[in-house]
């Protein structure tokens, strides 16, 4: 005869029993077997009393906002979602309209990309290396990445930055975007100031060409850290391509793309090695290699700008005098209405109410 009290305790034993039996196959099913980077973060960490090992490399970059993110397309990501994107354009676009309203519109076959003359792009900051060394105006490296030549060249660039730099600010956010922004910008500017010194130079191209680098940096980072799956750079590599490939047409500024280019590519592999999640230390050593290369690079640039004969680009320091004898060889009757002091003559005259009374 069983009693009430020896019938509890075999009740008690058997759902004992039954859940080590359920909690050994829960150990199975996929919902329950851990991450792979929790378990190389912890090696101790055991389950069901068995090591797990990896079995998975899902990409583990601290500056993401979320994991899934490289499976969302461009148009997937709304404009809201990276301000910084839309406040370059937004910019780009208000400086490449405010000249066609103050200065005059130069023929196509001066600027086939429907702008103002040389003289006006100078006048708003242009690339002008003599300036630069000469007069110390190194804000020239800066402010051509906010110009364009024309509306034209401005569409070209406001594509690729709508498009690709888009999602590349909401996979890595803002802040990180503009340090890559404007510094492959400068650089490429900077290079593109010792290979064409005579020449003057606005745009974008570089910095987003930098952008494009840097994903690219970003991937072989990824690739070869075994920390994540691979970046799709199918899209990057296919921009960089055909921008490099028309970065030899007449009226481009090829420096400026390969230095933007190259430069991208050293900042993503020094920056995505100290943001890999795990740190490794062949990516620590490797990344302050590429950063003392990259330092020697730009510091060799700088120096060649003072070995330059700059006599002979002196013609740069007085734009509007050097564009009026040249297109006067060509016929045209060409007269400077947007130097430095004419655009600044313009500005006063309405700004001290010298007309009409009206105060702007």
């Amino acid at each position: 005869m069983f009693s009430p009290s020896s019938i509890l305790q075999k009740l008690k034993n058997s759902s004992k029993s039954s859940n080590r039996i359920l909690s050994k196959k829960s150990a199975l099913l996929p919902s329950t077997i851990p991450r792979s980077d929790d378990y190389q973060l912890n090696p101790e960490n055991k389950f069901a009393g068995d090591y797990i090992p990896p079995i998975d490399s899902t990409p583990s970059i601290e500056i993401s906002t979320t994991s899934s993110i490289s499976d969302l397309t461009s148009d997937e990501i709304p404009l809201t979602s990276a301000p910084l994107t839309l406040l370059l354009t937004l910019v780009q676009t208000i400086l490449t309209i405010i000249p066609f309203i103050t200065c005059p519109i130069a023929p196509i076959k001066i600027n086939p990309m429907l702008g103002p003359y040389p003289t006006t792009m100078d006048a708003w900051g242009a690339k002008n290396a003599y300036k630069m060394v000469e007069d110390g105006e190194w804000g020239r490296l800066i402010t051509p990445i906010f110009l364009h030549a024309g509306i034209i060249h401005l569409l070209s660039n406001i594509v690729i930055q709508l498009d690709q730099v888009k999602q590349y600010e909401y996979e890595w956010g803002s802040p990180l975007l503009l340090v890559i922004y404007l510094l492959t910008g400068i650089f490429g500017n900077l290079l593109s100031s010792v290979f064409k010194p005579g020449v003057l130079g606005v745009g974008a191209s570089g910095a987003i060409m930098g952008i494009l680098g840097a994903r690219i940096g970003e991937g072989l980072v990824k690739y070869y850290d075994r920390d994540g799956g691979i970046v799709d750079l199918t899209d990057t590599i296919c921009a960089v391509v055909i921008v490099m490939g028309l970065s030899f047409v007449p009226f481009v500024d090829w420096p400026a793309h390969l230095g933007g280019a190259v430069s991208g590519l050293f900042l993503g592999i020094i920056l995505f090695s100290w943001f890999s999640r795990k740190r490794r230390a062949k990516w620590k050593c490797f990344s302050i290699i590429v950063g003392v290369g990259t330092f020697l690079g730009v510091s060799t640039c700088i120096s060649m700008l003072f070995l330059v004969d700059w006599e002979q680009y002196k013609e740069l320091d007085d734009v509007c005098s050097h564009y009026e004898e040249y297109y006067a060889q060509f016929g045209e009757d060409f007269v400077c209405e947007c130097d430095g002091n004419r655009a600044a003559d313009w500005y006063n005259k309405y700004s001290n109410n010298d007309d009409n009374g009206d105060n702007f």
